[in-house]
């Protein structure tokens, strides 16, 4: 049975002088960059035995010692021992594996040196001194044998928009490069190393592999390429992770991805207190990913432009970072609540035309995160109806299902208004109408701290003239039921009525600090009971229900 097991294992590497390869170690192991694109992002060692994994790095502690310009890391269990060695060299980067058995078992090694997203190579041109071809856009290999591109080559080429990179090889055993998207590993990646290498009890092996690469002269692609156009129409069909929603009024998306690793958050000055709520957005949206950031201030952020992410409300830079095909975008200023988004392969710049907008363009960088980063594109978009709202009933059992429903759903929608119905809420001004099961005010307060935070306005909504069975329950307020034998509507004529509504807008709006819009409902008078009353005490049986509404209303 063969066994073919992706594990992690961090291999320190010295960071080239060249400004065009940068090496670091993350969480998940080796990341080799260039002009800020991730190349290489892990590697795995995996020994094998009788149908038993006896090693993986993975599961190791790792000790890393510095001797001179190399790193080392040295390993032993009772099966296996092992010395692993990055170094610096004036050509490139050069990483040694050497392992010998501690017991006479049978044993093969699985070695993958690079596992790199495939996003970066689509259609990208390889050669080995065997034979040449491209790595496929889109992945149709169902069976390991189709997934394999190229096998026993002593080096690999892969030519890439950026350049050249190369990796030679030394050490026995079956050198493989596989398209991992095959459906039984789902991986977007490529993987270059080793399967089924010998090991022997009384020999040491060693696997040498030395990167080089060699950049690309003339334009510089990830400033200057434009993205393709796409269809609004078409953009939910499209093959990654998110469909893109609301579809934006102006779309260009590409094959290329932004993969930031440790970038700046530069903000210029036209940031301000309230974008706080948008950059911890962006914030929570990278920590989520792994990566780590910092936030820094600058008058002049686009000479900061490279490898980070700008936030910015003033639309006069925009020209400064897109093409002349691009410019479109720039024919007509933003519009309330609107954003630019431009992702290239080396950074992502974003203008906002307001707070709102600012936070909107945020929430989109989510809908493009994929496994390989952020989708390039050149986005801008804007609201067609300044009110986009729900609304929801304020019962208790709903309030964590609420919080997760505004992170995850309204906010990446750029739905701003919520519309509350809390009339069965907590009133101090009446605790005869307490009940246990809807939201007290602590809970609404819950409520509208995270709204705030993803610029979502709540407006309450207190039935006020049909719907009130809630102010007569309990048997409470019937005299200023329209029909107290089945309470259902307020009677518009008792002055009473008004004291008692008002008393409960007054505690509202303090509890809703003061809502731009406070919604009354008084919708379905007619529904239940006798209105207008014949009987009623006050003389409405006397009006008709158009004058009664108007007068209520009034």
């Amino acid at each position: 049975m063969r066994y073919l097991i992706i594990l992690l294992l961090t291999i320190p590497i010295l960071a080239l002088p060249s400004d065009e390869m940068r090496c670091s170690i993350t969480s998940q192991g080796l990341y080799v960059s260039i002009k800020g694109r991730g190349i290489v992002r892990r590697s795995s060692i995996v020994v094998v035995s009788q149908e038993r994994v006896i090693y993986d790095s993975s599961k190791r502690k790792i000790t890393v010692r510095e001797e001179g310009n190399s790193f080392i890391w040295e390993d032993e269990t009772p099966e296996v021992s092992l010395v692993y060695r990055a170094s610096y060299l004036e050509e490139g980067i050069e990483v040694v594996l050497r392992l010998k058995l501690s017991r006479n078992i049978p044993a093969t090694l699985q070695y993958f040196v690079a596992q790199m997203p495939v996003s970066q190579f689509a259609g990208a041109n390889f050669k080995t001194d065997k034979k040449s071809g491209n790595i496929p856009v889109v992945s149709r290999a169902q069976r390991m044998e189709d997934a394999i591109l190229a096998e026993d080559f002593p080096y690999i080429s892969l030519r890439t928009t950026l350049g050249e990179l190369n990796l030679s090889f030394e050490g026995e055993g079956r050198r493989l490069l596989i398209d991992a998207r095959l459906p039984i590993w789902s991986k977007d990646e490529l993987w270059i190393g080793y399967m089924d290498s010998p090991l022997n009890f009384d020999k040491e092996s060693v696997f040498r592999t030395v990167l080089k690469f060699t950049p690309s002269f003339g334009a510089e692609k990830s400033l200057t390429s434009t993205v393709k156009a796409v269809y609004k129409e078409n953009l939910i069909q499209r093959n990654w992770s998110y469909p893109l929603l609301p579809p934006p009024k102006q779309a260009s998306l590409g094959n290329d991805f932004f993969l930031p690793h440790s970038p700046k958050i530069i903000l210029d000055s036209s940031i301000n207190q309230i974008d706080e709520r948008t950059i911890a957005s962006l914030q929570k949206i990278l920590k989520e990913q792994g990566i780590s950031y910092q936030v820094l201030s600058s008058k002049e952020p686009l000479k900061s432009l490279a490898g980070n992410i700008i936030l910015t409300k003033n639309e006069s830079i925009i020209g400064e970072v897109i093409t002349q095909e691009e410019s479109e975008i720039t024919k007509e200023p933003l519009k309330p609540e609107g954003y630019v988004l431009i992702v290239k392969p080396n950074f992502l710049f974003l203008c906002g035309k307001d707070d709102r907008g600012l936070f909107y363009g945020v929430r989109t960088i989510r809908w493009l995160l994929t496994r390989n980063g952020i989708r390039c594109c050149v986005i801008k978009d804007y609201p067609v109806f300044p009110f986009r709202g729900v609304h929801f009933f304020a019962d208790k059992s709903s309030l964590s299902f609420y919080l997760q429903l505004i992170e995850k759903v309204l906010a990446p929608m750029k739905i701003n208004t919520i519309v509350l119905e809390c009339e069965y809420g907590e009133w101090k001004s009446q605790p005869n109408l307490n009940n246990e099961w809807t939201m007290n005010q602590e809970e609404i307060k819950t409520l509208l701290r995270t709204a705030k935070e993803n610029f979502i306005d709540v407006y309450p909504l207190i039935q006020s003239f049909g719907h009130a069975e809630w102010a007569f329950q309990k048997g409470n307020n019937l005299d200023i039921a329209e029909d107290p034998q089945r309470p259902y509507a307020f009677c518009p004529s008792n002055p009473r009525t008004y004291s008692f509504l008002f008393g409960i807008y007054e505690e509202a709006i303090n509890l809703f600090q003061k809502p731009a819009i406070f919604h009354i409902g008084a919708d379905e008078v007619e529904m239940i009971g006798r209105f207008p009353n014949p009987n009623c005490p006050n003389g409405c049986g006397k009006k008709d229900i158009v004058s009664l509404y108007a007068e209520h209303i009034k």
